[in-house]
C-alpha cells in the first residue's frame, strides 16, 4: 500500500503511518526498529537530506489541527542492538497551539511613513528605497516562510498585503527629484518601479520602466566611452 508522500515522492505506508502516530503523540514517541541505519528506514523523513521536507510536512499537518511544534529531536538507543538487532528510535518535541503571525499593517505603515519623511525631508531623497521597504521586506520574509511549509493561506495573506501596499503607496518622486538623480540612482528607482509593476501584474508599466532602464544603460555606456 502506497500513498503520495513528501515533495511528490512515493512513500511506503510505514512512513504515512509514522506521520499519523507522531501527530497523535503528545510530544514523545518511541518505536523499535531493526538495525541502526535511520537513512534506510521510514524515519529517514526526519533526518538529512529529507529533514526539511519532513518538518515542513509535519508542520502543515499539525496546523490542520491548530497545533504547532518546535525543538524536534530524534535519537536512538542502541543498548539492545548487539543482543537482538533492535534499536529504539526516540522522538521528542514541544507541542504548542498554532498562532498565526499577522502584521499590524496600518500601525507599521504610519511608523515607517513618519521615519521616511524624517530621513528624506529635503527635495533630494537621500536613499533610493521604497518608503515602506522595511515592511515590504518583512511581509516578503513571512510569505516565504509560509510557502516553505506549504501554508497557502498564509502565502495569500502576506501576498495580498504586499499588493495592497504597493497599490495604495507606490514609490513616487517629483520631476525635480528625478532630474537631480545620477544614472545609477535612476536605475535603482526604475528597478523598484519594475518590481511594483510585476507585483501588480501591470505589464504596460513594467515594459515602460524596462525600456527606461535600457535607455539609462545606454547613457551610462556612452558616458563610459567618453571618459
Amino acid at each position: 500500500m502506497e500513498k503520495l508522500g513528501i515533495n511528490g515522492e512515493i512513500n511506503s505506508f510505514g512512513i504515512n503511518k509514522l506521520i499519523n502516530e507522531i501527530l497523535n503523540s503528545n510530544g514523545h514517541y518511541e518505536e523499535n526498529m531493526s538495525g541502526a541505519d535511520l537513512s534506510n528506514s521510514k524515519f529517514s523523513i526526519l533526518i538529512e537530506p529529507k529533514k526539511d521536507y519532513g518538518i515542513a510536512y509535519l508542520k502543515l499537518k499539525f496546523r490542520e489541527r491548530n497545533l504547532d511544534f518546535e525543538d524536534l529531536e530524534i535519537k536512538q538507543d542502541f543498548s539492545k542492538l548487539q543482543h537482538d538487532g533492535l534499536s529504539k528510535v526516540i522522538i521528542n518535541f514541544k507541542l504548542k497551539p498554532y498562532q498565526k503571525r499577522q502584521v499590524n499593517i496600518h500601525h507599521l505603515l504610519d511608523d515607517e511613513k513618519k521615519q521616511y519623511a524624517l530621513e528624506n525631508s529635503d527635495k533630494m531623497p537621500k536613499t533610493i528605497v521604497h518608503p515602506y521597504s522595511k515592511l515590504l521586506t518583512e511581509l516578503e520574509k513571512q510569505k516565504n516562510e509560509a510557502q516553505a511549509i506549504g501554508d497557502d493561506v498564509g502565502v495569500n495573506y502576506y501576498q495580498s498585503n504586499i499588493k495592497e501596499i504597493i497599490k495604495k503607496h507606490p514609490y513616487e518622486i517629483s520631476i525635480e527629484q528625478w532630474d537631480s538623480l545620477d544614472t545609477e540612482q535612476k536605475k535603482k528607482f526604475i528597478l523598484i518601479k519594475m518590481k511594483e509593476a510585476k507585483i501588480l501584474d501591470d505589464i504596460d508599466s513594467f515594459n515602460y520602466w524596462k525600456a527606461n532602464l535600457a535607455y539609462q544603460n545606454e547613457l551610462k555606456d556612452t558616458d563610459d566611452l567618453r571618459r
